[in-house]
């Protein structure tokens, strides 16, 4: 028997259930009390888990043996999200290269994730992505379609020729006057650039820029300043937040534009739109409209 206490509706259309935990629970770790009262196999309580939306007591956990106590409030997605089948979007190429709109809960690289995909759907199996963006970050991805363009993108990028704005929502409401991070990652420097869309007390919409591509560099820059990227299951992990962020279903991080050179020099820009999810978000959060000012 399911003792569901309470639903509620997520930014991407799935749901979070909500229940208290029975004194036969008390004592038990998360995966045991998941397995019994949502009628789950341990593989799949463990794979719930893995998505790093469980809740307990407004605060994430992802760690099986978490010990759960009587009268804990426990939130849990009804689904975990997959990758999308459709054919991916490209937003651009020409003989040298191509730019896909990269959709969430896929890797960059490998023979399942989007480099392995496009290869197959284009029947391509040269592609090669030139950088890479998280399993749950959106939007842009540069690909090279032959070895002489991956060579010469990978210098474009070391160079700093190639630039990358993103979107983000994040938690907190983030001060307008602050332009700028700078703060090294493992001994690098590194620059992140922030511009201000829109506020609420809870979370902030953000234009970013990075002048650096150090690995999660805008997730550790923008977590590093009180203020983690809405849904993050690594850096936003010890902060509790209220319903509303907690039913965010991914980190909110879309590589919205980028800008490189083609063989001839030319300046390429190539923008993605938005993903439903991050506008249906941005509205449930009262970020869709430019409120609070920009930077």
């Amino acid at each position: 028997m399911r003792l569901v206490s309470a639903t509620g509706t997520t930014a991407g259309g799935s749901s979070l259930r909500a229940f208290r935990a029975a004194a036969a629970d008390d004592g038990r770790p998360i995966e045991r009390v998941l397995m019994r009262r949502l009628d789950l196999s341990r593989r799949a309580a463990r794979r719930l888990l893995d998505t790093r939306r469980v809740f307990v007591n407004g605060r994430r956990v992802w760690i099986a043996h978490h010990v759960v106590h009587d009268g804990d409030r426990i939130e849990a997605p009804t689904d975990v999200g997959r990758a999308e089948t459709a054919a991916i979007p490209i937003r651009f190429e020409n003989d040298e290269l191509v730019v896909a709109d990269k959709p969430v809960g896929i890797v960059t690289t490998g023979e399942d994730g989007l480099e392995g995909r496009l290869r197959r759907e284009r029947a391509e199996p040269g592609l090669a992505a030139v950088h890479r963006l998280d399993r749950d970050t959106t939007g842009c991805l540069l690909l090279a379609r032959t070895a002489a363009g991956l060579e010469r993108m990978i210098g474009e990028f070391r160079a700093g020729r190639v630039r990358k704005a993103y979107r983000a929502i994040v938690i907190g409401r983030w001060p307008a006057e602050r332009r700028e991070i700078r703060r090294p990652i493992e001994g690098l420097t590194a620059v992140t650039r922030v511009r201000l869309v829109a506020a609420s007390d809870g979370a902030s919409h953000l234009e970013v820029e990075i002048e650096t591509g150090r690995t999660h560099q805008i997730r550790r820059h923008l977590a590093g300043a009180g203020h983690p990227v809405a849904g993050d299951p690594l850096y936003g992990a010890g902060v509790i937040v209220g319903p509303e962020l907690r039913a965010v279903p991914r980190q909110m991080l879309h590589a919205e534009r980028i800008e490189f050179p083609d063989a001839q020099g030319r300046r390429v820009a190539v923008t993605a739109p938005l993903p439903a999810d991050f506008r249906a978000t941005l509205r449930r959060l009262g970020l869709a409209a430019h409120r609070g000012g920009r930077a």
